[in-house]
């Protein structure tokens, strides 16, 4: 499903929802992560949010303290089209707003009457939808709060979640949140690949050049001696 726009506030800010969030491999670096994975998931265009809690992973023989990351994967409707000017991702300026909150989630409608969810574990995002029908946007935030009696709610709908930490203001809040860390932005490119292509392709071009005037060379004097025995004399 492509991600969708889900509210633009004033200043410009764009926030995104529906982006699809895969927890990176930490043997990697962040950037190489994100190109395998988004080309796996057919994506140009990734935000990241990072855990709010460390733990222990094995890289290779060794074991490291590691902060776990999360890509969230833009897709469009149209191949090849980026998000656009100051989009940001919903998901991930909740992630940051609710910092201090083990688990967080989040339920709120647009004025066009779309509804967004977004669940986030340790200040990684694990669920980010925009669903058209509250039904099925409450029937996803119960589930989670049955999982997770624990969990801090953000819902603009009082009436069905009476526990919400704050049903006002909402889009706005997160809307202040959006920073530079919340920005959706072309996945960076290998620069070492790129490099070597760069490098193989002046050779070939330079091998090609070689090639060529050795050739002209040789035609050269392949014409002059042909020459030479059509008129052995010099006149």
């Amino acid at each position: 499903m492509a991600s969708k726009e889900f509210f633009a506030a004033p200043e410009g800010v764009r926030l995104i929802g529906g982006l699809e969030w895969r927890v990176l491999d930490a043997s990697q670096s962040i950037d190489a992560s994100l190109r395998s994975t988004g080309k796996d998931r057919a994506s140009s265009y990734a935000v990241t949010a990072s855990s709010s809690l460390t733990e222990n992973v094995k890289v290779g023989k060794k074991t490291k303290e590691v902060r776990r990351s999360a890509g969230g994967f833009y897709t469009s409707a149209e191949e090849g089209v980026g998000p656009g000017k100051k989009a940001h991702s919903l998901a991930a300026a909740f992630a940051l707003w609710t910092r201090e909150h083990e688990k967080a989630a989040l339920y709120v409608r647009n004025g066009a009457g779309k509804v967004a969810v977004v669940v986030v574990l340790n200040g990684l995002p694990a669920l980010d939808k925009v669903v058209d029908d509250e039904t099925e946007a409450y029937q996803i935030v119960s589930g989670y709060i049955k999982e997770h009696p624990t969990i801090s709610v953000f819902a603009d709908d009082t009436v069905q979640f009476p526990r919400s930490l704050m049903d006002h203001g909402l889009l706005e809040g997160l809307a202040a949140a959006a920073s530079k860390a919340t920005v959706i932005k072309a996945i960076p490119v290998d620069v070492i690949h790129l490099a070597l292509v760069a490098l193989l392709v002046i050779s070939a071009l330079g091998g090609y050049q070689w090639w060529s005037a050795k050739k002209a060379e040789e035609q050269r004097k392949a014409a002059l001696l042909r020459a030479q025995e059509a008129d052995p004399v010099p006149r």
